[in-house]
């Protein structure tokens, strides 16, 4: 997305909003989210004694909603405007939302993503409290206040140990929902499955293009020559992947917020208006790519034990991840994906989230810390090459991120 001023006040009235469903005072702290919404946390002004969720019982009638929202002390609020919420220059579907409510839908009701979080007690999803169509509201469970994940990697607390648990627990689930539909016939990732019909979201494709664009911008802006090329190898992939798998769709830093009071950290994962069939790598090399950067960064380069815990923590994500691929095809496929996903959200994320990596001033491809950054996901685009077995390994053999158990498992002998 280009740059652009961000929005600094709201141009919807939670307050408002609130009192009109349940007649009584609510204090609106904003959240900082992400770019696509208008977000806050909602606390009731004189809450209840106890103070819990209550499931969805039925029908949102106006009584049942809001005894359902009075019986929770805090709630989240997220709003979505025709616009990016921070940058309202740019437009924006609101079906992003409709994709969100339908998501957090099916991880409360009897589904395979369901039964996939239920299989994964480390990971929490927030529960659809309401979805107001007409007004673009959503209203979900409070998840918290907890550090996100990249906080949580930097906190002096966090071992390599309780780093590796996490990842863990992240790499199961993640590919419990990747693979919830593989052999499910009523919702199924097919053309005419329910899935599928579901989550459409041409709006959402059309974003994920233009940020391939900024893509290809930034690696110009880099004096990148031959970035039209790698652009379109980029642009080509996304088009024609294959979206086998159900993704959460959009997951980095700030979408992770980890509570970690126990000996098993636990994940709470949020904003899900990109989920839907897609790569079955998409996920991994997103967040993986912000991993990779973690690691190039002069803002921690040089610290050893924030080093370590990355590794345990991107080790462990990996590993647990591991498709079930039987064919050297499929596995061959599989790695160029993970590639060249990692290779473009890698470029896309030192300069879009260019103040995680460095303190120097500017934006975008700012300085030479980020130049170097980009270069990493340069190196990858080209090295996989115009097809699955044009893959140069030995251009990535070293590279850190990609050094797991798993780099070994997926390696195809040469045919």
């Amino acid at each position: 997305m280009p740059h652009a001023e961000l929005a600094d006040v709201f141009s919807f009235d939670f307050h408002k909003y609130l009192f009109d469903l349940t007649h009584v005072e609510w204090i609106i702290h904003e959240l900082s989210g992400g770019n696509a919404n208008f977000v806050v946390r909602a606390v009731q002004a004189n809450p209840p004694t106890l103070a819990s969720w209550t499931p969805d019982t039925g029908e949102d009638t106006e009584s049942n909603l809001k005894e359902k929202l009075l019986g929770c002390a805090s709630i989240v609020l997220k709003q979505a405007p025709p616009y990016f919420a921070k940058f309202p220059a740019f437009a924006f579907s609101q079906t992003r939302q409709t994709i969100e409510a339908r998501a957090l839908h099916l991880f409360q009701k009897a589904s395979p993503l369901s039964r996939a979080l239920q299989g994964n007690p480390c990971i929490r999803v927030p529960n659809l409290l309401y979805y107001d169509k007409s007004q673009h509201v959503l209203i979900q469970s409070d998840l918290g206040a907890h550090p996100t994940l990249d906080e949580f990697l930097d906190s002096p607390s966090t071992t390599p140990e309780s780093a590796s648990i996490a990842g863990e627990s992240l790499g199961r689930f993640l590919a419990s929902i990747h693979h919830a539909c593989d052999d499910n016939s009523t919702i199924s990732t097919t053309a005419h499955g329910e899935l599928f019909k579901l989550f459409t979201n041409e709006d959402g494709e059309i974003v994920m293009n233009q940020v391939i664009d900024n893509v290809q911008a930034f690696m110009k802006d880099a004096g990148v020559p031959d970035h039209e090329d790698l652009g379109h190898r980029a642009r080509e992939h996304w088009r024609t992947r294959k979206k086998i798998a159900f993704s959460q769709g959009d997951i980095w830093f700030g979408t992770i917020l980890v509570d970690a009071t126990s000996d098993a950290p636990i994940l709470k994962i949020c904003d899900w208006e990109f989920a839907g069939p897609n790569d079955l790598a998409a996920d991994v090399a997103q967040l993986g790519a912000y991993l990779h950067l973690s690691t190039l960064s002069p803002l921690k380069a040089a610290d050893h034990k924030h080093q370590r815990i990355l590794r345990a923590f991107a080790s462990a994500l990996y590993s647990a991840h591991l498709p079930p691929l039987h064919s050297s095809s499929d596995r061959r496929a599989y790695q160029r994906s993970l590639l060249v996903m990692h290779g473009w959200e890698l470029i896309n994320a030192a300069a879009w989230r260019h103040r995680l990596w460095c303190d120097c001033p500017g934006f975008g491809v700012k300085c030479g810390h980020i130049k170097s950054m980009i270069s990493e996901g340069v190196k990858l685009l080209r090295a996989c090459g115009h097809a699955d077995g044009m893959v140069d390994w030995g251009v990535v053999k070293d590279v850190n991120w990609f050094n797991a158990p798993e780099r070994e498992s997926l390696r195809v002998a040469p045919a």
